[in-house]
């Protein structure tokens, strides 16, 4: 339980990070209308989301190895 709850408390920070950046990515992609801002968008993606929802996987499955053990 203690685990569980020190998890959630690590994982407090990640989620703030997620959000705040997919927040910032959508500002900056309503304040620039342009093919510029389209390729921003997808180096945003590339760069930001995808390698923290990879992290996020790698932690969940790291998780349920360990609790599972």
């Amino acid at each position: 339980l203690l685990l569980l709850l020190l998890l959630c408390i690590s994982l407090i920070p990640f989620h703030f990070f997620i959000l705040f950046s997919v927040r910032s990515g959508i500002i900056l992609s309503l304040r620039l209308t342009t093919p510029a801002s389209l390729t921003l968008c997808i180096v945003w993606i590339l760069g930001v989301f995808f390698p923290s929802l990879l992290l996020f996987c790698h932690f969940l499955s790291d998780w349920r190895s360990r609790s599972a053990a």
